[in-house]
């Protein structure tokens, strides 16, 4: 059983530990209740997800992704403007509150206002197309020098993507699959290009504008939903075979991994290696920057990360939450020893409901409640974050991604066994050899 009891997280040792990634980590984008009525969902959850121990978070980049509570047409919840720039709407509304917390890792949905992926991305592919990304560009463009002007110097690391892309792309996941539009998956290579160039180029700009800039960092992704489709048919239209292999110099793809993670009484580990061995061979090489800390290498192992994963709990499911508590370990344990750099489970507060009501996607449910889930995450957390806390008081330096994914297990084991002390770690606090 996974401890539910009251965790008391150890006090962070210093900014490089608080800043370290600790591959577990979840997100919130809408939700049916909250608990604050003087705040938005956004800020409320971010202040748990803060709590919990975490400093990685992901959420869209738009108020209307937390209408649901309040509805639309409030001074809390604005609409964003047809016309709103990138930039316009990260210095507006609930984001740059959430930009002033202590998270390091920054992980976002990001559509321009005007550009949005309508009639799978068809208007991208057509002859008169260049306004269109051309302003893609521009926006990216004008976000990556913000964030990095604003931000150099905090050990923050933002990176720009979006909602599961396949679904903007096809008519369903239903087999065979179908393109919403004929030249779509032209219009998306062409949309994540300007997309991606966009942030090369302001990186490249604001490195010339500032010299000696670090403590920032920008990257770019794009999410595939429907892999499995691709491992039985390499002619399907999908993200993994038909855009992601066309993309020069893309940073990251995310893998929001329900059609892979199984729905038994555990992970599917092979079909999650599957599909991200798959993802990784799609796409083409680069060398990533670091401009956190310029003249190292950047901190991760490979450059595909799971941006969703998770199950429902309520609402007629046969998931239990104890089940789902241990599913979450057994992710960030297959991330690890993938080399992943991420695994963020959806999500904070339930967004789902149908007629039976809530969905169960949830670490805090309708009653405040943590779940077993919740405190996987807290309590691996913080024996994460203690032992790299040691290591770098032993080795005086952060472990490398490797030496830190090989502890995983340990600190997951501690997650599930409240009598293990955190103190036993020290024993562990030495460099690896070979990793």
């Amino acid at each position: 059983r996974i401890p539910q009891e009251r965790l008391q997280v150890p006090a962070v040792f210093d900014e490089e530990v608080r800043d370290f990634n600790y591959i577990m980590a979840t997100q919130q984008t809408g939700a049916r209740y909250r608990f604050d009525n003087s705040t938005t969902i956004l800020i409320e959850a971010a202040r748990e997800i803060l709590a919990m121990g975490s400093n990685t978070m992901k959420f869209t980049l738009n108020p209307k992704g937390y209408w649901d509570v309040i509805g639309a047409n409030t001074t809390m919840y604005p609409r964003i403007q047809f016309n709103d720039t990138l930039v316009d709407i990260a210095t507006s509304y609930m984001f740059p509150e959430v930009f002033s917390m202590p998270f390091s890792n920054y992980l976002m949905w990001v559509y321009t206002p005007s550009n949005q992926p309508i009639n799978g991305f068809q208007p991208f592919a057509l002859p008169n197309a260049s306004s269109l990304l051309q302003a893609e560009f521009k926006n990216m463009y004008d976000l990556t020098r913000h964030l990095l002007r604003t931000y150099q110097g905090t050990g923050k690391t933002f990176f720009l993507g979006h909602w599961e892309g396949d679904w903007h792309l096809l008519k369903s996941g239903v087999m065979p699959l179908e393109l919403r539009a004929p030249l779509g998956t032209q219009g998306m290579v062409a949309w994540m290009q300007a997309r991606q160039d966009g942030v090369d180029a302001a990186k490249r700009d604001v490195l010339r504008e500032v010299p000696g800039l670090r403590g920032v960092e920008v990257y770019n992704y794009m999410e595939a939903n429907m892999v499995n489709a691709a491992l039985t048919n390499a002619s399907a239209p999908c993200i993994v075979n038909s855009v992601l292999p066309y993309i020069r110099g893309l940073d990251f793809v995310s893998f929001s991994s329900y059609d892979s993670q199984g729905q038994g009484p555990g992970l599917d580990f092979q079909s999650m290696t599957a599909s991200m061995d798959l993802l990784a061979s799609r796409l083409q090489p680069k060398t990533l920057t670091n401009l956190l800390n310029p003249g190292q290498p950047p901190p991760f192992i490979k450059r595909v990360f799971i941006g969703e994963f998770g199950w429902a709990t309520a609402g007629g499911t046969i998931h239990s939450e104890e089940s789902v508590g241990v599913r979450v370990g057994e992710m960030t344990a297959f991330a690890a020893s993938w080399g992943a750099p991420f695994s963020l489970f959806w999500q904070m507060y339930n967004n789902e409901v149908n007629k039976l009501g809530e969905r169960g996607f949830w670490l805090i449910d309708t009653n405040r409640q943590k779940k077993p889930a919740y405190w996987m995450h807290a309590r691996f957390l913080a024996a994460a974050k203690q032992w790299v806390g040691q290591y770098k008081a032993v080795n005086g330096r952060l472990p490398s991604p490797r030496e830190y994914a090989v502890m995983v297990p340990q600190f997951l084991a501690m997650a599930r066994n409240p009598t293990d002390p955190l103190s036993d770690l020290t024993t562990s606090a030495q460099p690896q050899t070979g990793v």
